[in-house]
């Protein structure tokens, strides 16, 4: 097997780990996208998919021979770019080049930023047609074919003619011309889309080429770089990329353009032939960046602060928001086994809350949701409360974590805790861990009411399981701090 092919089986094979390994069997991570398809349309590569309950979806794609390249380097992952968005079910993928072959997959998770547990879906791939790249670049007409001019038969001289001298045709000085730019002059992008704009010159003269490109001007030249591709489709071409926020995207709420107005100008000059020949052409580019409607993401599960014989005080994190800035949180509850819900008065951005006048001894669900500018989140799931003084649960003891098999699924077992009517998960399984670095633990499972559970993990290939787990003991008036589960021997 030559080196092309074990590096497509490779890929291959992982992809296939980790669409399989990845999907979560618990109620915080979404299954795996369905119904995954590509296709071109006017606009560019559209992905679709089935309609489901996450509460963000991550679209990646890659050129197949950028692939193969960034994996002879040693990770496949820097061919791949990707684009988040919320509960859609279709993303389109612009200005991709023509002709070229695309691998597309699509991952589901219910939160974007922090520990995130994604599930992916089967992957897809097509060639990119004419329509969807835009318009192809014009087909050169060749120069047309000279017809030979007759040759006149050389007269015969008189013997006593003399020849008349003729002067020698003057050598015109060559042409020197600047470089032109082919790429087009403004371009718009939405939010959370990677601004990244391919930059074409050419040099008309034979024997001169493009050398450089260099931002040189515009209020927002210092927002913006000018790179060369490495990989596959992109290596030796240049590219303007923004530079405004960590990972190249436009951020529409939080502009970063001189006027903050969300249109950017950059001057770009490119640079062709050497020497005396050496010539240099501008160009003024303007960006766009648009709005996308982002609600804030659904809140985790609240947490029960305070409980006293007639109330419940409960707290809750601030859930991720790419949007505006959250303006208020919605609180509601009701008797557990009830289907009525009742909203409790809350109106502001504080997050906790007390809801009084409760039935002693009585079990309640309470639930949050956050609204912005842009629309309004999920309920989050329902915290369990106990209108009552009771003593706190104690923490678990004796965490293990075993893998069952060679599986992508771990079974975590603890003691019971005294005073305790039901157990939290917390998980982080990420490659993160596989380079060295930290994730942050993730409630995965709640209201577990026995002492062990099955989890399915992030496991590489070769069954190599990279997890971290975590129990805490919980009861009406709230939970016990965190034990860490250890690998059993």
């Amino acid at each position: 097997m030559n080196r092309r092919k074990y590096w497509l089986f490779g890929i291959a094979a992982m992809t296939v780990v980790l669409v399989a390994s990845i999907a979560a069997v618990n109620p915080q991570t979404p299954p795996a996208p369905a119904g995954v398809a590509v296709s071109n349309t006017a606009d560019g590569v559209r992905v679709s998919w089935n309609e489901d309950s996450a509460a963000v979806h991550r679209v990646g794609w890659a050129n197949v021979a950028d692939v193969i390249a960034a994996s002879a380097a040693g990770d496949s992952l820097e061919a791949f770019h990707f684009a988040d968005t919320k509960r859609d079910t279709d993303y389109t993928i612009k200005h991709l080049p023509q002709g070229q072959k695309y691998w597309v997959v699509v991952g589901a998770a219910n939160k974007r930023f922090g520990a995130v547990t994604w599930a992916w879906g089967a992957s897809a791939s097509l060639t990119v047609s004419a329509s969807a790249a835009g318009a192809p670049m014009p087909t050169p007409t060749p120069e047309p074919t000279a017809t030979p001019t007759p040759v006149a038969p050389t007269p015969t001289l008189e013997p006593t003619a003399t020849p008349t001298p003729v002067s020698p045709t003057p050598v015109p000085a060559p042409v020197n011309r600047p470089p032109r730019f082919t790429n087009e002059a403004s371009f718009t992008f939405s939010e959370n889309e990677y601004l990244f704009i391919d930059l074409t010159a050419v040099d008309d003269d034979d024997n001169d080429s493009v050398t450089d490109y260099a931002i040189t001007g515009g209020a927002d030249r210092a927002r913006f770089s000018v790179n060369q591709g490495e990989y596959g489709t992109r290596a030796g071409t240049y590219y303007l990329a923004l530079k405004a926020t960590w990972n190249s995207q436009g951020d529409y709420e939080n502009p970063t353009d001189a006027d903050g107005d969300n249109v950017y100008e950059v001057v770009v000059t490119v640079t062709s032939g050497t020497g005396a020949r050496e010539l240099s052409n501008a160009i003024t580019i303007t960006v766009e960046v648009t709005n996308v409607i982002e609600t804030p993401s659904r809140p985790d599960e609240p947490n029960v602060a305070l409980t006293t014989e007639t109330s419940v005080t409960v707290t809750w994190p601030e859930p991720d928001n790419d949007g505006p800035d959250i303006t208020n949180y919605y609180v509601r509850y009701r008797p557990q086994n009830t289907a009525t819900w009742i909203v409790w008065p809350h109106s502001d951005t504080t997050r906790s809350a007390t809801i009084t006048g409760l039935t002693t001894n009585a079990d309640y669900d309470v639930q949050v949701r956050a609204r912005s500018p842009e629309g309004t989140s999920e309920w989050s799931p329902s915290a369990w409360a106990t209108a009552a003084i009771h003593d706190p649960p104690s923490r678990t003891e004796n965490v293990l974590w075993t893998q069952i098999g060679s599986s992508t699924r771990v079974r975590i077992s603890w003691n019971a805790a005294d005073n305790a009517t039901y157990y939290k998960l917390y998980y982080c399984g990420s490659y993160a861990l596989v380079v060295g670095h930290s994730c942050s633990l993730e409630q995965v499972a709640s209201r577990i009411a026995s002492t062990e559970y099955v989890h399915q993990v992030f496991v590489l290939p070769g069954g190599t399981t990279y997890v971290r787990f975590a129990v805490s003991a919980c009861n009406g008036t709230g939970c016990s701090s965190r034990v860490a589960a250890q690998k059993a021997e």
